[in-house]
């Protein structure tokens, strides 16, 4: 009976939470007549799928697309290679103020990300790199709570692993590379994942950090939707159902991996 109860729970749950998921797909299926009929019409009575067509002709939604690909795998990247470096480096090597870098990494987790936009724009704006690419990927390369991660990983990593590849000559960057990463490869993954979404949704500081509609990425882009007249649901939602592709498409890719870092962090907490 406990056992039913707890399905129970956890299937209305689900169901809860997907709801607005159902709506937006019903949505971006309607014509704009339709989107708000009450009772709510979860089937549309006229399945428009001009939406996905014009969703791509009323705004360049495909070079946002583009810049939303090019940022978050870029940004994912480079989170994997610096935050695996310095993981490693606060978790096996040994140098005066480690520890108050590690605290300070700490620290840095603690502070909300809307109160350094700031000073954040004012660093950027005199690095010259205000409406670049470089603006929008350069202050998201490295995240404290990936370092953070990293390093409770690598700790885990027998240190007389690492010296017997040291005494077969191994230099620091073979040991790094191909026997720290292949060892950490679950946490990674969901590192991965964590860092692309974060990037993909992100709508606050690139709008902040550019102006040019050619530098957009899709979360700015499909702000276009809402203007002074009203807001177009139906487009807006297609947009939304695009979007939604590539990280679905990342996570069935790292499903494994995502679900075997997430039991290995849990198991250490």
């Amino acid at each position: 009976m406990r056992r039913f109860l707890l399905y129970l729970v956890i299937t209305t749950g689900a169901l809860i939470m997907l709801l607005p998921l159902v709506w937006m797909v019903s949505t971006s299926l309607k014509p704009p007549e339709e989107v708000f009929t009450y009772p709510i019409r979860w089937i549309p009575e006229n399945i428009r799928w001009m939406n996905f067509v014009d969703v791509f002709t009323v705004i360049p939604l495909a070079r946002y697309f583009f810049n939303s690909i090019l940022v978050s795998t870029t940004v994912m990247v480079g989170n994997l290679f610096f935050c695996t470096l310095a993981g490693l480096s606060l978790a096996k090597y040994n140098y005066p103020g480690k520890d108050i870098i590690f605290v300070l990494v700490l620290g840095t987790m603690m502070i909300p990300v809307q109160m350094i936009f700031l000073p954040l724009f004012l660093v950027v704006k005199v690095l010259g790199l205000v409406n670049t690419y470089g603006a929008l990927i350069l202050p998201n390369i490295i995240n404290p709570m990936g370092v953070f991660l990293m390093r409770q990983m690598i700790m885990d990593v027998p240190q007389d692993l690492m010296d017997s590849a040291r005494i077969d000559g191994a230099s620091e960057w073979t040991i790094y590379w191909k026997m720290i990463l292949p060892i950490i490869k679950p946490p990674m993954a969901a590192l991965a994942i964590f860092i692309f979404v974060w990037t993909w949704n992100a709508f606050l500081w690139p709008m902040i950090s550019t102006s040019s509609k050619e530098l957009f990425t899709l979360p700015v882009g499909l702000s276009a939707f809402q203007d002074m007249y009203g807001t177009q649901y139906n487009l807006l939602m297609a947009g939304m159902v695009v979007s939604t592709a590539p990280i679905v498409t990342l996570f069935l890719f790292l499903q494994k991996q995502f679900i075997k870092g997430l039991t290995f962090s849990g198991l250490k907490g």
